[in-house]
């Protein structure tokens, strides 16, 4: 088990992770325990510390780690989804 499993606040800056450029109506963060570290990885060729600190990924880049796509796949993905996913997402941890 790695460092940031077994203790994720000592590296994850908080429990909120941010969407950027959310859509008007949009929340602005999901709760970080949604996504996953190795997709993001593979996608972006970063950590989602890294990614969160440089501002978070978009609704649609949210719901490419959430469906494990690649992503070519990006322009495919349906706006309204993608915000209803956040939206689930987020009432999920409440």
């Amino acid at each position: 088990m790695s460092d940031t499993q077994k203790e994720p606040n000592r590296t994850r800056p908080c429990k909120a992770f941010p969407i950027s450029n959310p859509p008007r109506g949009c929340y602005t963060s999901i709760p970080w325990e949604q996504l996953d570290e190795h997709h993001a990885r593979k996608i972006h060729g970063q950590t989602l510390v890294k990614l969160a600190s440089r501002g978070g990924l978009s609704v649609r880049e949210i719901y490419l780690n959430i469906h494990k796509m690649e992503y070519r796949d990006f322009g495919s993905i349906n706006l309204q989804e993608a915000i209803q996913l956040v939206k689930s997402l987020n009432e999920k941890s409440i």
